[in-house]
């Protein structure tokens, strides 16, 4: 959202230029991206989201020699909700269940977790966000064509407490993105101290740090394969990862991020 008035110093807050790879093949001259550009252009301050974000504008476009800043975004689950009261409904409750979340876009890259399911005998996989798209369609299909009922389950959009439900709750948080400018899901997983297992592309290594475990590749048995040896060696190391991964999730403040952007604007 932009003002209605031209104001006399701009910050620009880069969060992503995937529209890059996902337009800009087709149609370099989109309305996106002279958008984008003249936002460059009037910016006085270029603050990202990440060191990945960074890189990805440079890569792509000119961004001269206008003062840079990488500013995190902070954990939206830095406050914890009571959700003793939510009772799930439309899954099984005697099975351990993975769980990711997003909306259902082809980068969020949730069939490759599907996929995985069809190796899977003890787990049920839990899918939340919007998935009233063409790849929500897409996975709904591929569920159905592989008789994947009883092992994935598309919750929809969920509220707040159902999710730090779902996160309190699951063997393990799995988010494969493949084009992400900061990623939050993962960190409010870390708040739970839950194994979080991320692809090694874009920004979610520079997120996960040494915390979280990293798919190289996304053929199904080489992800089940993974998993399950992570969650051996988590449980051998209990302890000792579960306080990693919260100090890594308080890291990530709103507070911290909140401070730094006043003082540019004080600045």
């Amino acid at each position: 959202m932009e003002p209605f008035f031209k104001p006399k110093k701009y910050i620009l807050t880069v969060h992503d230029v995937n529209f890059m790879e996902e337009i800009a093949a087709e149609n370099k001259n989109h309305e996106i991206i002279k958008r984008f550009k003249s936002k460059i252009e009037r910016a006085d301050i270029i603050t990202y989201v990440s060191e990945y974000s960074k890189n990805q504008t440079h890569h792509y476009f000119n961004v001269k020699n206008k003062p840079e800043y990488v500013i995190y975004n902070g954990n939206p689950c830095e406050q914890l909700l009571d959700t003793n009261n939510f009772s799930p409904t439309n899954h099984p409750l005697n099975q351990h269940f993975f769980f990711s979340i997003g909306d259902f876009l082809a980068r969020k890259n949730f069939l490759a977790l599907v996929q995985m399911m069809e190796k899977m005998e003890d787990h049920i996989l839990l899918l939340a966000g919007n998935d009233d798209k063409v790849y929500g369609d897409k996975i709904r299909d591929y569920i159905k064509d592989k008789n994947l009922e009883n092992k994935v389950f598309l919750l929809g959009k969920i509220s707040n407490s159902a999710k730090q439900y779902y996160l309190k709750n699951c063997t393990a948080f799995l988010f494969p993105s493949i084009r992400e400018g900061f990623g939050l899901p993962p960190i409010e997983a870390m708040k739970f101290g839950k194994p979080v297992f991320l692809s090694n592309l874009t920004s979610l290594p520079e997120i996960g740090a040494d915390v979280a475990f990293y798919w190289e590749s996304f053929n199904p048995d080489t992800m089940k394969d993974f998993l399950f040896s992570k969650l051996d060696l988590f449980s051998k190391n209990q302890a000792f990862y579960t306080e990693k991964l919260k100090t890594r999730a308080d890291f990530f403040s709103w507070e911290k991020a909140a401070k730094d952007y006043l003082r540019l604007y004080r600045e």
